[in-house]
């Protein structure tokens, strides 16, 4: 028989939860908007035109390969305000005009590698994809961070306050803002190694160092569900999934940000469920992706995320462990697309 669902950690109380996010501020209202001046558009096309002169693979392109003397500074303080109460933010105002496919993917990159550390989104090791955009259901990212870089025009992406999900969970049934904290079991899409569960046993919410966080994918969820070896959804885990899904779609709560072509935006995926508004065609460009660790993030417990090989850098978590980089421990080798 599988084995039941079991709580981890020490969840606070329901009354805690209410006092530590029950407020205006748990709602996603305003955006955060840094337009891009003409200084700050001269400097991302100097970065680019560095790293091409020097022939830098894509992978290998470190902060200083990408320097922006002014501009690095303020996105090195925007990703600061993403866990200090934004939640989100805009970059707007990257010159998509002047940029080749190739060169869109390289200042994705490079903008992104002042925010923090990319980790991969698959075994393969791609860590700039095209965003699933039939992904209409609200959801987390991978990573601290997701980045997406808009391409065209008038594109929507529905945000809602993790904070407000559970207020609103903890107000309506708080019979079921306990179960928040007990761990779901997420298919992990064949990226497993041969001797790891093809399931990642994870609570939806933890609070830790004075922080609640929370992560959530359902598709993964009930994907998960194949598994012989994961418990059965219960009747009151499915009711909260839905009560999750009802939250944070309510157009009370719901923020639908409406985005153009050269838009960057960032989301914590700790503290913002966002999703897409469905894709547009094979003939309109999707977003690109960039999953981001911060370099200074907030503690987590082992319980709730894992370790990443990052490139050039360590502390990367969460996202997908690709298969071929360097991991000493078992004799593996480097991505053949890193240049140290």
């Amino acid at each position: 028989m599988p084995a039941p669902i079991t709580r981890t950690g020490t969840p606070p109380a329901p009354a805690d939860q209410l006092a530590a996010w029950h407020s205006p501020a748990a709602a996603v209202t305003r955006d955060r908007v840094i337009v891009l001046t003409d200084a700050d558009v001269a400097e991302v096309l100097a970065a680019r035109d560095a790293v091409r002169r020097a022939s830098l693979p894509l992978l290998g392109v470190r902060r200083a390969d990408f320097p922006l003397p002014a501009l690095g500074a303020r996105l090195a303080r925007l990703a600061e305000e993403l866990e200090g109460g934004h939640g989100h933010a805009v970059v707007r105002g990257i010159p998509l005009q002047l940029l080749s496919e190739a060169d869109e993917r390289l200042v994705l990159w490079g903008l992104g590698r002042h925010v923090g550390i990319a980790v991969s989104q698959d075994p393969l090791g791609r860590l700039i994809r095209p965003a699933d955009t039939s992904r209409t259901d609200f959801h987390s990212g991978g990573s601290d961070v997701t980045a997406l870089l808009v391409r065209d025009e008038g594109r929507t992406i529905s945000l809602t306050g993790a904070g407000r999900v559970v207020d609103e969970i903890v107000l309506s049934r708080p019979e079921l803002a306990m179960r928040l904290f007990d761990a779901f079991h997420h298919d992990r899409g064949g990226e497993e190694e041969p001797r790891e569960k093809p399931y990642r046993s994870v609570p939806l919410a933890c609070r830790h160092d004075g922080r609640l966080s929370l992560r959530y994918d359902r598709r993964a969820i009930e994907s998960g569900q194949r598994f012989s070896l994961v418990p059965r959804l219960a009747g009151a885990d499915v009711a909260l999934l839905d009560l999750i899904d009802e939250t944070a779609a309510a157009p009370a709560w719901r923020h639908d940000l409406h985005l153009q072509a050269g838009d960057l935006l960032l989301i914590n995926n700790y503290e913002v469920l966002h999703r897409h508004g469905g894709s547009r065609g094979a003939a309109v460009p999707e977003p690109l992706r960039l999953w981001i660790t911060l370099r200074h993030g907030r503690l987590l417990p082992t319980s709730f995320t894992w370790p990443t090989p990052a490139y050039g850098e360590t502390g990367g978590r969460g996202g997908i462990a690709p298969r071929d980089v360097v991991d000493r421990t078992h004799g593996r080798t480097a991505h053949p697309d890193i240049r140290r």
